[in-house]
């Protein structure tokens, strides 16, 4: 789970400076809903976007 985060601070650096996201932002994990504990990767959520 920390890898996760220094991947989501990295990205996050990198938009502020103008950049896209790394190339394994499809990777990334988000907590949908904490009672049910689902989770989804940012790549299920953005399949077609250009980030």
């Amino acid at each position: 789970m920390e890898q996760i985060w220094k991947e989501m601070f990295q990205a996050a650096k990198a938009v502020q400076n103008g950049r896209q996201m790394p190339n394994s932002y499809q990777e990334i994990e988000v907590l949908m809903d904490f009672e049910t504990e689902e989770i989804v990767t940012l790549g299920e959520l953005t399949p077609k976007w250009w980030i």
